[in-house]
């Protein structure tokens, strides 16, 4: 009851500030925000990619290799939006496939 209380989250933390923060900071609504993922992509990145998305890996057998390529070209080189995709977009499409690549090789998962 100390988590949650007439619906209000995070209320012991709330209470314990709420002298010394505004209302407008202390009962704002939740919202979310983006990773600059382009930002961190290296050489290390770009490597494990190719390695975990390559036409030998196993993602590589749920998708075209054409257009898996593509995703991976796109999401470690574009630095600015455009009308068909966006930087967010880009990165988040290969970091997604790269993390499960990675969640399949680490725990021997046969995709």
């Amino acid at each position: 009851d100390l988590l949650i209380r007439n619906g209000v989250g995070k209320w012991v933390l709330r209470e314990a500030v709420a002298d010394q923060l505004p209302d407008s900071v202390l009962n704002h609504p939740k919202h979310g925000f983006s990773i600059p993922l382009f930002r961190y992509i290296n050489d290390e990145f770009r490597d494990s990619c190719h390695e975990l998305l390559g036409d030998r890996s196993g993602v590589a057998q749920l998708f075209e290799q054409d257009a898996l390529d593509d995703v991976v070209a796109e999401g470690l080189t574009r630095r600015t939006d455009s009308s068909s995709m966006s930087v967010y977009r880009a990165t988040h499409r290969v970091w997604a496939l790269h993390q499960l690549a990675l969640w399949s090789k680490t725990f021997r998962v046969s995709i």
